[in-house]
């Protein structure tokens, strides 16, 4: 038989298989370790939530940088702004313009010239003292730059105004309701402080006349009252007699047993009732629970109320009232008050009445700001002179050897 038409196949030895690259790469990959194919991400990243026009713009932007910038690029074009035209009003036009003068040739144009204007004419430079120290001055006027004021300055001595304004009723026509109301203002200020006059009476007694601290100094020096001596005094014995008035006896004295058994009777009883009347009240308490908390509740609101307003109070106090200064009483002014017969109609037939200068100064007086004088404090002597002992020594008994004891 002849040859087979069958093709046998071709065997290609295994070392052609190991010249394959990807086969290579494989193998490589094989060997190598888990740490060193792997990472592991232990960092949780935030995803972030893209809305759906977000997506489709970074979509488009990625097709954008895949295509080429040349080909896919519209030619800008540049558009130039036109200039406005600015159309002159009626007015203008009607105007016609003046013709600017001509001087004659010759003549020299009469100017007015200050001689002495080049004798003030001073080089100002801006690192000079007078040019720094005027600019610090416009600065500060115009409240450019804080000026440092000292405590004192911002201290208010009292928020009272400084003119006190006159009632309706004290006017030069006043209307009768006005001028009724005036009155009966003043009559019961009059009526308070008789009052006190009165009550001031009764306490000293009737009959008696109140001496005040000057008139007893006064009558001191004049020698009124004469000092008694204690000798005096151990003489003279008052003669009672003892017989007229009943000697009571005295009880007798407890023992000391006694004394500590009533003791102790006292405290139990004591005891007692405390235990029951607490007990009685803490049920009163515990069925009144809900009420008790609304009370607490109160009281709390009430408390805060109560702190707020004593402070107001303070603050309103230490701007309103009137500090002790100087060692003189304050005395308020006393406005002149018109009777219904001295009330002019008219401001001309009106006369001056108080002073302007007295009512200042009690104004001043009242805001704190100017001091009351009164008298002056009388340095005491004192009575018994201490005697002071020296120890002088003679200059010709002082020698090298000498000895001061």
């Amino acid at each position: 038989m002849g040859k087979s038409r069958k093709k046998a196949w071709k065997r290609i030895p295994r070392t052609a298989d190991e010249e394959i690259p990807e086969i290579h790469k494989q193998k490589q990959l094989q060997s190598l370790p888990d740490d060193q194919i792997f990472e592991i991400d232990d960092e949780a990243k935030p995803v972030e939530k893209s809305t759906v026009k977000q997506k489709r713009l970074q979509a488009h932007r990625e097709r954008l940088s895949k295509m080429d910038d040349k080909e896919h690029k519209k030619p800008v074009r540049l558009i130039q702004k036109r200039e406005k035209i600015h159309l002159s009003s009626k007015l203008e036009r009607s105007k016609n313009e003046r013709a600017p003068k001509i001087t004659p040739s010759g003549v020299k144009p009469n100017l007015l010239k200050d001689p002495w204007a080049d004798e003030d004419d001073v080089a100002m430079n801006d690192n000079d003292e007078f040019v720094e120290a005027a600019k610090m001055h416009d600065l500060k006027t115009r409240k450019a730059i804080k000026v440092k004021e000292p405590k004192t300055r911002k201290y208010i001595p009292s928020a009272l105004p400084a003119v006190k304004v006159a009632d309706p009723g004290a006017s030069y026509n006043p209307e009768m309701n006005e001028y009724l109301e005036y009155a009966n203002k003043l009559a019961n200020e009059e009526v308070i402080r008789e009052k006190a006059e009165k009550k001031l009476d009764r306490q000293i007694g009737k009959g008696m006349k109140y001496i005040t601290p000057e008139e007893q100094k006064a009558e001191l020096e004049q020698g009124f009252y004469e000092e008694s001596t204690d000798e005096e005094d151990d003489d003279i014995k008052p003669d009672v007699n003892s017989e007229l008035f009943g000697v009571k006896k005295q009880p007798k004295a407890k023992s000391d047993k006694l004394k500590k058994r009533q003791l102790k009777r006292k405290i139990a009883e004591l005891e007692r009732k405390s235990l029951k009347e607490s007990t009685k009240r803490e049920r009163e308490q515990i069925a009144n629970l809900k009420k008790l908390y609304k009370e607490i509740d109160q009281k709390l609101v009430e408390s805060k109320e109560k702190a707020a307003e004593r402070a107001a109070n303070k603050i309103f106090n230490n701007l309103t009232k009137r500090k002790q200064l100087g060692r003189g009483e304050f005395k308020e002014y006393e406005e002149p008050v018109a009777l219904p017969s001295e009330i002019k109609g008219s401001l001309r037939f009106a006369k001056t009445e108080g002073n302007l200068m007295n009512e200042h100064v009690k104004s001043l007086q009242a805001r704190n700001i100017l001091a009351i004088a009164g008298d002056k404090e009388t340095r005491k002597l004192p009575k018994r002179l201490k005697r002071k002992f020296v120890d002088k020594w003679d200059i010709k008994k002082v020698t090298a050897d000498s000895t001061r004891h």
